[in-house]
């Protein structure tokens, strides 16, 4: 499919779809709103047609479109040891402010992290895709409500940026191709130990027995149990220790590239299915696709918000978890009430 069908297809869809939202809770009422800026670039210089246009429809009909390459618009945040997400790729975006709406959030956060401001006449909003829950890996719980928002470039000039270099290391346009086409992709996993997903957050200010008794915990799980990765895909200009697009973010170009090809967002070939966390152990493995009736792995992310049969996910992925080091430590335990008999045994073999 050409690139400016891929857009035109997108922007029909999103307009006529109204977008899945979450609701506030009592016990998280936290909000995030990115941008999901796309572009299309002409193959040649379009002498002439430096202005924007005045609508996406005029933008579709546009000569200098109609060859162009269709491309997303990244980010990749600044290093800082204390950012949990340093050097990650990312839409623009962030935390909403008291009286914001979503798509108010995700305008000012992008104008103060590119420089792009998304609320001028050099761009046209096309619609919102479904919320999305970001959660606390050691127990499933809402840590915020993300809303993703998309708008496109409407004229064919390359836009200057004023990155805050606090928050953003650089910026840069992909195409948008790479998503709908599997076989321009290179995976890469990410790599985390379980601890990370089983143990909820020490506090900085615990005593010291406890952070030794977590250090303890955590290398005998690690040990036990493996880790978790999450596949992600390697961008075009990466270079070899760059974090590819992975987690939220890949989930959310995955929406982006189904609905602009006609597929369902939950659907087995979506992106969002092969994006979701896949456990190194072979039981945990086992457990959780017997206690998600199958979901994990490919249903990890992609009917997050829709009613299932069997367990929540993360419900399912700690009981499996849990199972698994139990279990294990339970073998251990055995073995070693047996050692002394066995060792007597080899002794008067010998």
């Amino acid at each position: 499919m050409a690139d400016i069908q891929l857009l035109r297809s997108l922007s029909d869809v999103l307009q006529g779809r109204p977008p899945f939202k979450l609701a506030n809770t009592a016990e998280c009422s936290k909000r995030a709103s990115v941008a999901a800026v796309l572009r299309l670039r002409p193959r040649q210089e379009s002498q002439g047609f430096t202005a924007p246009v005045a609508s996406v429809r005029d933008l579709l009909k546009a000569p200098w479109a109609q060859d162009a390459v269709l491309e997303v618009f990244y980010i990749r945040r600044a290093i800082n040891p204390r950012d949990r997400w340093s050097g990650h790729v990312a839409f623009p975006g962030g935390s909403n402010e008291v009286g914001e709406t979503d798509k108010e959030a995700a305008e000012r956060e992008t104008i103060e992290e590119t420089g792009l401001d998304l609320r001028t006449p050099e761009f046209a909003y096309l619609g919102e895709l479904d919320d999305r829950e970001v959660k606390i890996p050691s127990n499933g719980r809402r840590l915020m409500a993300l809303s993703c928002h998309v708008f496109v470039q409407l004229s064919p000039t390359q836009l200057a940026t004023t990155l805050s270099e606090r928050e953003v290391s650089s910026v840069f346009w992909i195409p948008f191709s790479l998503f709908t086409d599997p076989s321009r992709q290179t995976w890469k996993s990410i790599k985390f130990d379980i601890s990370r997903h089983a143990l909820p957050p020490l506090s900085p200010h615990a005593a010291a027995w406890k952070r030794s008794l977590r250090s303890i915990v955590e290398t005998s799980m690690n040990l036990l149990i493996g880790g978790y990765g999450f596949p992600g895909i390697v961008l075009p200009g990466s270079r070899k220790d760059d974090i590819p697009l992975w987690g939220m973010t890949l989930w959310l170009t995955g929406d982006l590239a189904a609905l602009a090809v006609g597929m369902s967002i939950t659907g087995s070939d979506s992106l969002g299915a092969k994006a979701g966390p896949r456990y190194s152990a072979p039981d945990v493995h086992l457990f959780a696709m017997l206690l998600t009736l199958g979901r994990y792995p490919e249903g990890s992310l992609v009917h997050d918000n829709q009613p299932v049969v069997g367990l929540p996910m993360h419900r399912a992925v700690g009981m499996s978890i849990l199972l698994s080091f139990a279990w294990k430590v339970a073998a251990l335990y055995g073995a070693a009430q047996y050692l002394p008999s066995l060792i007597q045994w080899a002794r008067a073999s010998l």
